[in-house]
């Protein structure tokens, strides 16, 4: 989603792609792709949760290449909640509500969110998948 939106992102957030030029996700050399990754990795340890929940196997996917180090199956259950993390980053952005200063520049030129940073979005993200209908 967020691909077709970088024109729509301000500039002060240094946004091209989501994508490199071989078509697959990217570090976060942006604040962008921080948050995006930040988002999606607390989708992603929210998922094997829920499926030791109801007892599954998570290495099981249908989507997902299986592999015994992977978790296949928490992979697909992700994908049809990832609007939600665009939408709270989309939000953030729209509204302000995060800046420079809740990030740091690691020693390898990552971007990462700071624990300012951090808590902002992981409430946005908390709000969004709570959001009344």
């Amino acid at each position: 989603m967020l691909d077709n939106a970088s024109k729509a992102i301000p500039e002060k957030y240094d946004f091209e792609s989501r994508l490199n030029r071989s078509g697959r996700a990217i570090g976060a050399g942006d604040m962008v792709n921080a948050m995006l990754n930040y988002g999606y990795a607390l989708l992603e340890a929210e998922c094997p949760r829920a499926i030791n929940s109801v007892g599954p196997d998570p290495h099981v996917g249908f989507l997902h290449e299986m592999s015994p180090s992977k978790n296949s199956l928490a992979y697909d259950l992700q994908e049809p909640f990832r609007f939600l993390v665009d939408f709270a980053v989309l939000n953030l952005i729209e509204t302000n509500g995060i800046d420079k200063k809740d990030f740091i520049r690691t020693e390898n030129y990552s971007l990462r969110l700071r624990p300012s940073g951090a808590k902002k979005l992981t409430e946005e993200i908390n709000w969004w998948f709570n959001k009344p209908l």
